[in-house]
């Protein structure tokens, strides 16, 4: 993860080392990728700024200028800690960590199994209806069989959990609040583990609260009132 200042550089490291420079204003002493993440984390205000000197210095690129990071060359194991990273250090607003939320699930998109986009697809459809999902009908969306499907479901880095993130990355409401066991579609109630692993997840992107059910209730509202709002 990378911060930029104008004329003075902080570089934090994969394994959170922290180190400073000051550079002059062109200088490129890093590589484009972490230099581009740097202008998106603080290169939100657009025009020009006044010198001492009385001379004009254009400000940072804002993150529409800049192009998007490219991940190509990183890991699995780096993504993941510099994602874990960011959440140690409570910046889960910040747009690389976004990025990088959308780069871990392209990737879990690439491989066999349940497919993230056609399962919030589901979920979307299901907030849009005003009800609840079950953990089988996203497996249906995505093709799986539920023997091969529960598997990926759930654990810290199961599907579910990468759901929660995208729906993060996006500024979606957190869509599996409404994904509950079959026999629960109509109560809308998740299971003591179930419950246990979104609030853990939800904790993990930024969420503050206290009373876990009482943060599902509201979450599961959110979804609907979002679908309301979706039939215009």
């Amino acid at each position: 993860m990378a911060m930029l200042q104008w004329g003075k550089l902080e570089i934090v490291s994969l394994d959170g080392c922290t180190s400073r420079q000051e550079i002059a204003v062109g200088d490129d002493p890093i590589a484009p990728t972490l230099r581009a993440a740097m202008l998106r984390e603080n290169g939100r205000n657009h025009g020009e700024t006044g010198g001492s000197d009385g001379t004009r210095h254009a400000k940072p690129p804002s993150i529409s200028e800049t192009t998007m990071a490219d991940f190509s060359h990183k890991t699995d194991i780096e993504i993941d800690q510099w994602i874990r990273n960011f959440e140690k250090r409570c910046q889960t607003e910040a747009p690389l960590y976004l990025e990088l939320l959308e780069e871990r699930g392209h990737r879990a998109g690439r491989r066999a199994g349940l497919d993230l986009e056609k399962s919030l697809a589901a979920l979307k459809r299901a907030a849009v209806s005003g009800t609840c999902i079950s953990y089988g009908d996203l497996a249906k969306a995505s093709g799986v069989e539920w023997s091969k499907a529960r598997h990926q479901l759930n654990g810290k880095n199961g599907h579910l959990d990468r759901l929660l993130e995208i729906c993060h990355a996006r500024k979606l409401p957190l869509l599996t609040a409404i994904c509950v066991n079959q026999g629960s579609l109509q109560e809308g109630e998740l299971e003591e583990n179930a419950l246990k692993g979104f609030s853990e997840g939800a904790r993990r992107i930024g969420r503050s609260f206290s009373e876990d059910l009482d943060f599902h209730h509201a979450c599961r509202e959110e979804c609907w009132n979002w679908g309301r709002m979706q039939l215009g």
